[in-house]
């Protein structure tokens, strides 16, 4: 129960108040720009750019001092809806806005031919001592890129999947 409670710096003045950092990183950075006409507060004339965020998540919990909580505690993967511009994006945490899983395929083929193309590829292995006596063996063989072609629930069909494989190993 200790976890929940704001620790001892949320009463100390010399800290900024977390109402005060949100409302820094919302209007205040609009001013920054000079676009606080147009953004930075939901008022009318203004463009919508909304972000939800999901409380109900453990790491969050309790829900008491939503805006502490929010600004301690939740994080990129708490986000469930943005609205820029009017435009909703992303919904149920499902981008909406680019084909996503292409986006990643694009990514990883990008990453691949750049440590191909620079010789440096072993320094990215983990070492061997990293798990002690269980280490990790991906294949990076031609090929080993492979589609899954089974579904799973919020599994995409077209999944790239890297196969890793756990071996045990003898203590040195």
């Amino acid at each position: 129960m200790l976890i929940a409670l704001p620790p001892p710096a949320f009463r100390d003045p010399d800290v900024r108040p977390q109402g005060n950092v949100l409302e820094m990183v919302m209007i205040d950075a609009a001013k920054a720009l000079s676009i606080d006409h147009e953004v930075g507060s939901l008022e009318a004339g203004k463009l919508a750019d909304i972000m939800l965020v999901d409380l109900f998540r453990p790491h969050v919990m309790p829900m008491n001092m939503p805006v502490y909580r929010m600004t301690c505690f939740a994080n990129a993967a708490d986000v469930c809806m943005t609205m820029v511009g009017g435009r909703v994006l992303m919904e149920d945490r499902r981008v909406l806005s680019v084909d996503e899983q292409a986006v990643l395929e694009q990514m990883t083929e990008v990453a691949e031919a750049t440590f191909a193309r620079s010789g440096l590829r072993h320094l990215l292995d983990e070492p061997a001592a990293l798990w002690g006596a269980v280490i990790i063996e991906t294949h990076r063989a031609a090929g080993s890129v492979r589609r899954i072609g089974r579904t799973a629930k919020g599994v995409s069909r077209n999944r790239v999947w890297r196969p890793f494989m756990l071996v045990r190993r003898g203590f040195p």
